[in-house]
Parts: structure tokens; sequence; C-alpha cells
């Protein structure tokens, strides 16, 4: 991976400049020179696509991320300075593709969702079917005592347990900011997109 040349930012801004978000995440990833395909990038979970796009960012920007944000109390725009090294995580989660979660007899093992997958689930709309599809895309193996179970017949609440081992595994805090109001004194965290802030 190379940082981003000037005509490789064009490329990329006239190629996404149509694209939904987790397409252009993509778009940029494939103009550092990476000798890997688009669908091999589609492949990656979120948490190591996003992992890649913050070096990206980095290699052709600098490590010091400058925005904007608003006080959802008063409005109040507040300007913010973040290191990307404090959003890097080392946690050797990163490496491993398969994960584990135990709910009673039931034993699942299971992938983090990658942009293929977030592509499809955009278009379920209601939260209950977008975790239904997650888990029938991402499980690799479930069995309660032994006997495999489709993914197609976990229970809701095993779904919402998936859900949140998922965000567990995926480091979700890692990329939290915390923020506080100088004008009115409210405390709160947001998440950052590093797609987004990219582009």
């Amino acid at each position: 991976m190379h940082a981003l040349m000037a005509r490789d930012i064009l490329r990329a801004w006239e190629q996404g400049e149509n694209q939904a978000p987790l397409t252009r995440a993509l778009t940029l990833l494939a103009g550092a020179g990476a000798e890997v395909t688009i669908e091999q990038l589609a492949a990656l979970s979120v948490r190591q696509r996003d992992a890649q796009l913050l070096t990206l960012r980095e290699l052709t920007f600098g490590s010091q991320l400058d925005g904007i944000t608003e006080c959802p109390d008063c409005q109040e725009r507040l300007e913010f300075t973040q290191d990307i090294t404090s959003l890097r995580s080392d946690d050797p989660k990163l490496a491993h593709e398969e994960h584990e979660l135990t709910s009673g007899n039931l034993a699942v093992r299971f992938r983090l969702p990658n942009s293929d997958d977030l592509a499809l689930a955009v278009d379920c709309g209601d939260e209950t079917r977008v975790r239904r599809l997650l888990a029938e895309r991402c499980v690799l193996h479930a069995s309660r005592n032994g006997i495999a179970v489709p993914p197609c017949e976990l229970s809701t609440a095993v779904l919402d347990s998936l859900a949140d081992r998922m965000g567990e595994c995926a480091g979700e805090a890692d990329l939290l900011l915390d923020f506080a109001c100088p004008a009115c004194g409210h405390r709160w965290q947001a998440m950052f997109d590093v797609v987004a802030f990219f582009w």
C-alpha cells in the first residue's frame, strides 16, 4: 500500500462520486496500489477494512485528524483534533477470522461482517431481518449438544447475543471519540466513521 497521489485521489473521486459509502471505502483502498482485487477487499471484515483505511489516510495526509462536530445539546460547533494512532488497535483479534459465542448448550462459530454483507443488509430495513441475514451469512457453524443447527433456526435471543458478541469482537469502542462542549458543558461520545471522514 502506498499513499494516494494527486492522480489517485482524482481517480477515486471520479469513480466514487455517486457510490454508496461501502463502495467508496473499497474504491479508496483499490487506489492505494495494493495488489488485491475489489472482491478481496470486500471480503475483509469491516474492522480489517477500516484499519487499512486508517493506514492509508495516515500515509496520504499524515497522522493528525482535524474535524468539526456539533454539540447535541446546544448545537455549538466544535473543532477537534485526533491522532490516528489513538484509533488504531493492535488487538490480536484483528488477525483471527473466526470467533465464538456460547449460549447455554449452543455453540456458534462465526466471522465478522464484511462490506458485501453490509451492502446486502442495507436493503433489509428491519433490524431483526438484518440480524437474521448477517447470521445466515456470517455463522460458520452452530451446534446444540453436538448437533448442527442451521443459522436460519437460531432464536431471536441468540441473534441478539450474536450481534453483541460481533460488536465486542469488532472492537467498536476503539472508534468512539469523547467530546465536551465548552459552551454548555455537555459530554458525549460519537462513533468515528473513517470512511466518511476520509472521503
